[in-house]
Parts: structure tokens; sequence; C-alpha cells
């Protein structure tokens, strides 16, 4: 409703969870795969590698944060890399203050569980 507000628009893919094949895909790739991969990635290899190379963690953290943020523009538009940016910075935290990737996977586990199967399966969204 903000970004509406605003004047942006998030876009998204559009689908239902009516048959199992797209259950199984929704399942396997949006809640399984999605967060490890990129947890390890923006977490793991970017913030890891800015942190080795001396760089302060809120710096890191900013640039992970932006990156993963910008990895949502060509499906979510502007307004879904300032959410996904926004969101990020938790995992993030959870990244820095514990040196692992367990927490921030499974913050972002547990909210695509919410946003693939608590939202779109009854409708919501």
């Amino acid at each position: 409703m903000v970004a509406g507000a605003l004047g942006f628009e998030i876009g998204g893919y559009e689908y239902t969870l009516g048959d199992p094949v797209t259950v199984g895909a929704v399942v396997f790739g949006a809640v399984l795969v999605a967060p490890f991969a990129e947890e390890v990635l923006f977490r793991g290899f970017v913030l890891g590698s800015l942190l080795g190379r001396g760089w302060s963690p809120v710096v890191a953290g900013s640039a992970a944060i932006l990156a993963f943020g910008l990895l949502h523009v060509a499906l979510l538009g502007i307004a879904g890399v300032i959410a996904m940016a926004a969101w990020s910075v938790f995992p993030t935290i959870l990244r820095l203050r514990f040196n692992n990737l367990t927490g921030a996977w499974l913050l972002h586990f547990i909210n695509n569980i919410w946003a693939y199967l608590g939202v779109v399966a009854p409708g919501i969204a």
C-alpha cells in the first residue's frame, strides 16, 4: 500500500498453488533452495569477502544488502528492491552477530515459507 501511494508498483509471479507440480516447484525452489543459495551468496560470499578485505561491518553489510535488493529488481521493481533491502538488514545482522549463516538462513527460510505458503496459498496476495 505504501509503495502504491508513492507511485511504485511491486511486481511478482502470478500463480496459484492449486496444482501439485506448482506446489512442488515453489516448495523446492523458493522455500528450500533460494534461501540457502541467497544466504551463501550474499551473506556468505559477498559479505565475507568484503569483511576479509578489511571493510567495516557496516559498509560491507550495506553492500551485501544493496546487492541482495538489486537481485530482485527485475521481478519486483524498485519498490521491491527497497522492501527486499529493508528486510535483508535482519539476516545481515544475524550473520554479523554470530559469524555464521545458520540464523540468517533460518530467518530467510521462515520468511519464504510465510511469503509463498502462508500468503500465496490462501490467496491473500
